[in-house]
């Protein structure tokens, strides 16, 4: 499961407390240290429902509001995936 849960009220520290509910040896929860500036690097690729082929993009834009029910996107593809993302017969 990734999903990260808040179990805990606000650290006294302004440390950042996610527990994950996997267990084991070495299992511990995982610290989020208070920093300036933060960087998230994500890493998306696109697929056809249909089959499951992928489809490659030059770009991609993700976007979400407190006003939105779902994620919007908007995608630059090349030319070679049209046939991809064409509406079929």
């Amino acid at each position: 499961n990734p999903n990260l849960l808040f179990v805990a009220p606000a650290a006294s520290d302004a440390n950042l407390l996610f527990v994950c509910s996997r267990s084991g040896p070495g299992q511990g929860p995982t610290i989020v240290p208070v920093r300036r500036v933060y960087f998230v690097v994500n890493n998306v690729t696109l697929y056809r429902v249909s089959d499951g082929a992928e489809v490659s993009a030059f770009s991609l834009s993700l976007s979400l509001d407190a006003g939105s029910w779902a994620w919007g996107f908007e995608a630059s593809l090349p030319a070679t995936a049209l046939s991809l993302v064409e509406p079929g017969e």
